[in-house]
């Protein structure tokens, strides 16, 4: 995925710069200062993403995204600013921003919107048709409810609920406790505790997979709504 950073403070797009070379799925990087470099950039080359600030010496973000609709430029959205003016995010999401960022961000927040613009990009083909499936994944799994709920069970931790959470989201195939062990370094019993309490809460389903020999295998999935 090659991005583009619209930034003028140069700490920020530091930061930005920094954060996305952390993301593997993301192959290139440019940065700018300002609108009119902006432009003149995404004449010149494909970016799938743009990160956008709103405020800058000359121009405004949301004229910039505008501009890139009008131009039929071909690319995802996300604000990354201090502005929290009702306004200027209703202009942002009528116009097909993917997330809205707040300064000053975590680094999961940030991947997180990056993850979401890599799942849209990902779910479009070139051509062809989409059938209601795919379409309903596509736009149901950016608004699924909230997963952490309050109160917590006894025993469980908020924030090794979170953990898992974020490990489940990145899976797009049914996958075990050891898969999520594995990936978040917390031991199986720790993880299936954790599973079985969203199933229970209807944020995940269980099947079982009858091998050759042995026990069955237990598999979760994220339920789509």
């Amino acid at each position: 995925m090659r991005i583009l950073i619209v930034e003028d403070d140069p700490m920020v797009r530091d930061i930005n710069q920094k954060f996305a070379q952390r993301i593997e799925e993301i192959s290139e990087i440019d940065a700018v200062s300002n609108v009119k470099a902006a432009k003149e950039l995404l004449l010149k080359k494909k970016f799938h993403l743009v990160l956008l600030d709103v405020y800058f010496p000359e121009g405004k973000g949301t004229d910039l995204l505008k501009w890139i609709r009008d131009e039929k430029i071909e690319c995802e959205i996300v604000f990354i600013t201090a502005d929290k003016s009702v306004e200027t995010v209703e202009h942002a999401f009528r116009y097909g921003t993917v997330d809205y960022l707040i300064k000053p961000f975590t680094y999961e927040r940030f991947e997180e919107a990056i993850r979401v613009s890599l799942r849209r990009i990902q779910a479009i083909p070139e051509a062809g048709t989409m059938e209601q499936a795919q379409l309903d994944q596509l736009f149901r799994r950016e608004h699924q409810p909230e997963p952490i709920m309050a109160p917590m069970e006894k025993g469980l931790s908020r924030k090794t609920y979170e953990l898992i959470w974020r490990e489940i989201e990145k899976m797009d195939h049914p996958f075990t406790p050891e898969e999520i062990g594995t990936s978040s370094g917390l031991a199986r019993v720790t993880v299936r505790r954790y599973l079985e309490y969203m199933v229970r809460e209807g944020m995940l389903k269980m099947d079982l997979s009858y091998g050759k020999v042995g026990r069955p295998q237990h598999f979760y999935q994220r339920v789509i709504r």
